[in-house]
């Protein structure tokens, strides 16, 4: 055993410090083709031969999405009954305000008016709601419509702080909520 120390030493001080940072380097360079760029190249050739079967697929015409070889008027009927009849608005004003009432916020007198587009069949409610409350319950507030109403969009927020020491703001929120032509 001392016998193999005393060899490593010797060939160490042989090498000197840049040999010794050589073999170190060809170490980590060994490791990193091991850990990190084979596997990689295993993932890159699985992807390759998936696009290659997607793409032999669409060629030969069974893909499985049909809807892009619909006719353009059963895609447009499709799309027009994503969205909720226009005599749903009640319902979902009510999980508006539900929303804000789980985050704590005052909501005072808020204004809606539903707009007819001119192309297209979609109604669009503007809505418009000043709230009170802190930011992160406003943002939350804000947050949750986004993700409980898949048909709503938000147009604008404008936020008013009377103080620099205060904690609560007023801000006025404005969404979009867009309903189907549907009775």
């Amino acid at each position: 055993m001392n016998n193999l120390r005393w060899k490593l030493r010797v060939t160490a001080a042989r090498l000197g410090r840049e040999g010794m940072l050589g073999i170190g380097l060809l170490f980590l360079s060994l490791c990193v083709y091991t850990l990190v760029l084979q596997p990689t190249q295993t993932r890159i050739n699985q992807l390759h031969a998936q696009l290659v079967t997607m793409a032999s697929s669409k060629e030969s015409g069974s893909g499985s999405n049909t809807a892009h070889n619909a006719p353009v008027t059963e895609q447009l009927a499709a799309y027009y009954r994503f969205f909720p009849a226009q005599l749903s608005a009640p319902k979902w004003l009510g999980e508006i305000y539900k929303d804000a009432k789980a985050q704590n916020l005052v909501l005072t007198k808020g204004k809606y008016t539903p707009l007819h587009e001119r192309a297209g069949k979609l109604i669009r409610y503007e809505i418009n709601l000043p709230v009170s409350g802190n930011f992160q319950q406003i943002y939350r507030f804000i947050s949750k419509v986004l993700k409980d109403i898949p048909y709503i969009a938000l147009n604008s927020i404008s936020y008013e702080r009377r103080k620099i020491g205060e904690t609560s703001i007023k801000a006025k929120i404005k969404f979009y909520l867009y309903l189907g032509p549907g009775s």
